[in-house]
Order: structure tokens, then C-alpha cells, then sequence
């Protein structure tokens, strides 16, 4: 059994947490960083992207719509 986590929160605070582990996949918003500094939004998780990542976890293509949501 696989299980993911899609949260419009920040995705690295997600993988900080003890629980993380656990999971297959874990989509949210990142940062992107420039030498240890956070420089601009690198994407966010909508209701929409939200449902597209439901989608595409149910047809197995998660990693597909990994690669399109983190462009």
C-alpha cells in the first residue's frame, strides 16, 4: 500500500517531520534557493494542481506529474 501526501503547504517542512518517511510521495509549494537564501516561489499547489496530482496517482503516473509540477 502506497500512501502520498498533497498539501498546499510547504513541501519542505512536510519532509522535515518524523512521519515523512511513510510516505510514497509528498507534493507541496517550494522555494527557490540561491546560496542558502530563498530568492522567489519556485510553484504552489492549487485546488486544481491538487486534483491533477489525485489523477495521475490513481493511474500510477506520479512521476510524470512530478517532473511537469516542479518546472
Amino acid at each position: 500500500m502506497e500512501f502520498y501526501i498533497v498539501s498546499g503547504g510547504l513541501e519542505e517542512v512536510i519532509r522535515g517531520s518524523g512521519i515523512a518517511r511513510h510516505f510514497s510521495g509528498i507534493w507541496g509549494c517550494n522555494f527557490a534557493e540561491e546560496g542558502g537564501c530563498i530568492r522567489h516561489i519556485k510553484n504552489t499547489i492549487t485546488f486544481t494542481e491538487k486534483t491533477k496530482a489525485l489523477f495521475a496517482i490513481n493511474k500510477d503516473h506520479d512521476q510524470v506529474l512530478r517532473k511537469n509540477l516542479t518546472r
